[in-house]
């Protein structure tokens, strides 16, 4: 069997968990390289004001790595993390930063991509919408030859591709996701854990198997074709995950990087 390399664009160190954990743990089951780009240091996931800043990020960064070792003891296989190193909630949509992702695509010469989906998005976090643009962007300035095989788009309320996955693999993922302890109580991972039973039921009664949902990236003429003007039902979804999601990140945001000490 043909070993790919996958390239999994992330905003925060636990959105592999949250969103898109079980196509992760198969591709390490299935021996490919696996790059997690991991965008922002995580600083401000915490209500708590003392623990904001380079606190945090050393937490979660354990966090990290402890949840990738989860994936490496089921697997026998192991994740290399690229550090983009961007403040939580300030990744920007501008030249240097399509730059940088434009020389790790180039340098990594990925077979598939996986990102947080720019138009259709189920979580408006600035950094979800930005981890999203940035590879999409990325793929229109980088010669054909150069191009990934696919790419694929989580978080994503338009999904239009199904990959398999195994019900026994939920038990792993919350094994995963209890790892990031200064986000998820063990209760609510157990919850996220029942959440996904029911998930994985509702679309086995649908299609007859159990899947994880992804938006696939449509190519034309060799570049990434930007997608239709959302119709009327589309911008319904567009206000209520809007409305539902920005919020819970402003409400992180209550200092700014300065008062923190921290520089881009």
């Amino acid at each position: 069997m043909k070993r790919f390399k996958i390239l999994f664009f992330t905003p925060h160190i636990d959105d592999i968990e949250f969103g898109v954990p079980f196509t992760f743990l198969e591709s390490l089951r299935l021996g490919n390289e696996v790059v997690e780009v991991l965008m922002t240091n995580c600083e401000f996931g915490t209500h708590r004001i003392e623990f904001k800043g380079a606190r945090l990020k050393r937490i979660r960064t354990r966090e990290l790595e402890n949840a990738n070792n989860v994936y490496a003891k089921y697997t026998k296989n192991h994740v290399r993390v690229l550090k983009v190193g961007y403040i939580d909630g300030y990744l920007p949509m501008n030249k240097l930063a399509l730059n940088k992702v434009v020389d790790i695509i180039r340098t990594e010469k990925p077979d598939l991509i996986f990102a947080p989906d720019p138009w259709y998005a189920l979580d408006y976090h600035p950094d979800h919408i930005n981890t999203g643009r940035l590879p999409y962007f990325a793929l229109k300035k980088i010669n054909k030859n150069e191009l990934p095989t696919r790419v694929f788009y989580y978080y994503s309320f338009k999904p239009n591709f199904k990959l398999k996955c195994r019900w026994k693999d939920i038990q792993i993922i919350v094994e995963a996701l209890s790892q990031h302890r200064s986000q998820v109580t063990p209760l609510s991972a157990k919850l996220i854990g029942v959440f996904r039973k029911l998930l994985f039921l509702r679309r086995f009664f649908s299609t007859g198997h159990f899947t994880e949902n992804f938006r696939e990236q449509i190519f034309n003429d060799g570049y990434p074709e930007f997608p239709k003007k959302h119709n009327f039902l589309d911008n319904i979804k567009y206000l209520f995950f809007t409305r539902m999601t920005v919020p819970g990140y402003e409400k992180f945001h209550n200092i700014t990087p300065e008062e923190l000490g921290l520089r881009n």
